[in-house]
């Protein structure tokens, strides 16, 4: 035994113990912690028992979850005192008592659009259900919602406060789009001086956002090369270039990723395109990087649909509900990426809207089972009747309301893929 180990014995460690790892998360939390006591602005900070966040009681307010995820990424390249001072203007927003607007003609000079994933709100909606929020669907997967824009914070406006307002959902989009498009180019300039790629360089974190705007995307048709398409990888990122110059494609599938991944408030790994002057998702199918473009929103849709069966799978085991949360899928075949959901026999599901369905019937217990797979709008016609959509969970999943039938079978073993 050698002499460092001899020491560690004394202190009655084993010899060849390894040295116990440490979570950087735990690190984060216990700093933010640290930081938040010695503000004196809250009477309770203790770590979340499940969550990577703080269960805090400001000073005077009502008890609320700090989630810490955007904050750990958004701090952990700075510096030691930079760290901290971000941290204490974080817990600063979280003690301050912002006035909201009470009345429409406050507030329509206030209000702006934002894209955000669909479920972006869920994990402070803890039942899964589509919450009470100022929002409507804009692409598949991401919702145009109504922020309120305060000093220091952003908002989210909620059904109840444009009835106060006495304001339609649709009006209070319109005064928004109106605020945001008095700004819609500031910042507006090329994003490497080598290559027909545009961006938004403001820095007021509403650059996704224009995509909102109506012409907005289509108006570059004279300044890229092709149609024009664009990658909002997070809030503060647009990135605008053209269909017809297939590396510039390859560039901005590679950065919408990249950026996408590392963001700690990410919108969508995809590209957009315009089609008819309406912004829709980019998915050539005569193009070299088609399978690439359509990886980005299968991605997308595999994030999203997870995170809903999270929370859905929480609630459901935590309130004894017997309703089985299919999962989104990808996988890659000969033929390209294609998602799939499972529906198993005389099992109650809310299924995804997967490409392909997999309906898997016979003794499970035995292993003697048989699968149908089908394309999703093939199962809908078959056997629709055995679906209904719930309204209230966004991503779209629909209920099982019934077993299928031995004709309904046939019928889709009549469509079934290889």
């Amino acid at each position: 035994m050698g002499f460092w180990d001899t020491v560690k014995g004394w202190f009655g460690g084993a010899p060849d113990e390894p040295a116990p790892e440490i979570d950087p998360h735990d690190v984060f939390r216990d700093e933010v912690r640290a930081v938040a006591l010695a503000m004196d602005a809250f009477d309770t900070v203790t770590p979340h028992p499940r969550e990577f966040a703080l269960d805090v009681v400001p000073r005077g307010g009502p008890a609320m979850a700090c989630y810490l995820s955007n904050l750990y990424l958004e701090t952990r390249a700075l510096s030691p005192d930079d760290r901290t001072d971000r941290i204490a203007f974080f817990l600063a927003t979280m003690t301050e008592r912002p006035e909201l607007p009470t009345d429409w003609a406050t507030a329509m000079e206030m209000v702006l659009p934002v894209l955000r994933p669909a479920a972006f709100f869920l994990a402070a909606n803890t039942n899964g259900r589509r919450p009470p929020m100022a929002m409507r669907p804009f692409l598949p997967l991401l919702n145009e919602v109504l922020a309120i824009d305060l000093p220091n914070s952003l908002s989210y406006a909620r059904l109840d406060q444009l009835e106060e307002w006495g304001v339609t959902l649709e009006q209070a989009f319109d005064a928004a789009r109106a605020n945001l498009a008095a700004f819609a180019d500031e910042g507006l300039e090329r994003y490497d001086p080598t290559a027909n790629i545009w961006h938004l360089a403001g820095g007021d974190d509403y650059e996704s956002s224009r995509l909102l705007l109506p012409g907005w995307l289509a108006g570059f048709a004279d300044r890229v090369d092709g149609v024009p398409i664009a990658a909002i990888p997070h809030r503060s990122a647009c990135l605008i270039g053209g269909d017809g110059d297939d590396a510039m494609v390859a560039r901005l599938l590679q950065s919408v990723r990249a950026e996408y991944e590392n963001s700690p408030r990410p919108i969508s790994p995809a590209l957009y395109a315009v089609r008819e002057g309406e912004v829709v998702p980019f998915l050539p199918s005569d193009s070299p990087h088609a399978a690439s473009a359509d990886e980005g929103h299968l991605v997308l849709a595999s994030i999203e649909y997870g995170e809903q069966k999270e929370v859905l799978d929480a609630w459901h085991e935590a309130n004894d509900v017997d309703l089985f949360v299919a999962s989104y899928s990808v996988y890659r075949s000969p033929s390209g990426l294609f998602s799939v959901a499972v529906w198993g026999e005389d099992v109650d599901s809310l299924l995804p809207k997967a490409r392909r369905i997999a309906v898997v019937g016979g003794d499970m217990d035995s292993g003697d089972t048989w699968t149908i797979q089908v394309s999703w709008g093939d199962l809908v016609e078959l056997v629709g009747g055995a679906l209904e959509l719930d309204p209230e969970l966004d991503p779209p999943r629909w209920r099982t309301t019934r077993w299928l039938a031995d004709s309904e079978l046939d019928a889709l073993r009549e469509r079934s893929i290889d």
